[in-house]
């Protein structure tokens, strides 16, 4: 697993600058989100890497065996309609897919939606960094920096928004409604969580494409920005260093 450091210039915020009392706790959910976005690309990259491990060529033989196995319990019944044949073959079906299921196989659908999972926590993570950078920039005794700064976070994953709103308005999205107060688009194509390599991408805003590549590289780029944030205020104390490391658990 690669942790990424976070160092705040100091302990304390410098009171003297005239920063407002919220200012800390801004600073600390910032932080906080940063990790979200931390564990959120890794788990994304172990969830993503079944693919890599090669197919299992003797799964569709031992699938085989076992839906003859079982559909050999039901050649005592009648089957000669073809209403009778189709509820046999779904009988069959049905009770190799719960076996299986209980040995502890993962359901295709639950591969693909853990990966969706993780993927959609990133980008929630980044959309708080954004949001938090911009709430700061306004708050009293702010750095005048943090506006640019912010601005600088959106210009450097500029799908982040558009992917966040389709997210979210996932069934305006299905309906071809893709700006609010929209009228449906009837003929333009809809993407809902589509992956090309690992960038996370859905139709957005003006049936465009709207992505987020969910990668260290990306992560980099937002821990540059964090520091930008940390170092633009005035410090006291020691500086710190983060993540904490758990003195009771591994």
């Amino acid at each position: 697993m690669k942790v990424f450091e976070v160092v705040t210039p100091g302990g304390f915020l410098d009171k003297s600058k005239g920063y407002s009392k919220d200012s800390s706790a801004l600073l600390i959910l910032l932080r906080d989100a940063f990790y979200e976005a931390n564990l959120a690309v890794e788990l994304y990259s172990e969830s993503n890497g079944w693919r890599g491990n090669g197919k299992d060529n003797t799964l569709r033989d031992d699938d085989r065996k076992s839906r003859e196995r079982i559909d050999a319990q039901y050649k005592a019944l009648s089957s000669n309609g073809c209403e009778e044949r189709q509820e046999r073959e779904f009988n069959v079906e049905r009770l190799h897919k719960i076996e299986q299921w209980e040995l502890g196989r993962v359901p295709t659908e639950f591969r693909a939606a853990k990966t969706l999972i993780y993927s959609k926590a990133f980008v929630s993570a980044l959309d708080s960094i954004g949001k938090l950078i911009k709430t700061l920039s306004k708050e009293d005794g702010a750095p005048h920096d943090l506006k640019a700064i912010a601005e600088e976070f959106y210009s450097g994953i500029p799908g982040l928004i558009g992917l966040r709103n389709s997210i979210q308005h996932v069934e305006d999205r299905a309906i071809g409604v893709f700006a609010s107060k929209a009228k449906r688009d009837e003929e333009s194509s809809r993407f809902f969580s589509s992956f090309v390599g690992n960038t996370y991408f859905a139709t957005g805003k003006e049936c465009g494409l709207d992505g987020v590549n969910v990668s260290l590289e990306t992560l980099e780029f937002t821990l540059c920005i964090l520091n930008k944030v940390m170092n633009s205020y005035a410090w006291v104390a020691q500086k710190q260093h983060w993540p904490s490391l758990d003195p009771w658990y591994r």
